[in-house]
């Protein structure tokens, strides 16, 4: 009996264990995925939802809307090798060809979207490896955001 007192104590402290662990790690990944708030206080920018088989514009003019000619989904990387230094790219995929990349080119209208919130975009906020979605005007540069969807961050 005292074989199986033993038993059930450490199967109890077992359980106790993982359950602690794995509140832990819940609490931790809670904290990574938390909405990304781009340190604008107080911006009164319309909360819109955006799916990315159809960019919705948005409160982008007619004449805006006709400039966008990007609209291309992929991985946002930065000071990767032979790329311009501090900048961030679009590394994306073209079906028969090898991975494409756009330099990006931010404004003070370039907007951001996460889970649904869309505000303004301050690059230094974006995580290197994250999906998203960019529609813009092509430029001899790069690409003028207008919108970048975070579709998925990176861990």
């Amino acid at each position: 009996m005292r074989k199986t007192t033993k038993l059930i104590l450490f199967l109890v402290f077992l359980i106790l264990a993982i359950l602690v662990v794995l509140f832990l790690w819940v609490e931790k990944t809670e904290n990574i995925l938390e909405p990304v708030t781009f340190g604008i206080p107080n911006v009164n920018i319309p909360e819109k939802q955006t799916n990315f088989s159809s960019f919705d514009s948005g409160s982008l003019s007619l004449d805006d809307e006709n400039k966008i000619d990007f609209r291309e989904k992929g991985n946002l990387v930065k000071n990767n090798p032979g790329m311009e230094i501090g900048t961030w790219y679009l590394v994306y995929e073209k079906p028969g060809q090898s991975a494409l990349n756009k330099k990006l080119i931010f404004s003070s209208e370039s907007k951001c979207t996460y889970e649904a919130i869309t505000k303004l975009c301050y690059e230094t906020q974006m995580v290197r490896g994250d999906r998203v979605f960019v529609a813009g005007e092509t430029e001899e540069n790069g690409i003028n955001v207008r919108t970048i969807i975070i579709e998925k961050r990176s861990e």
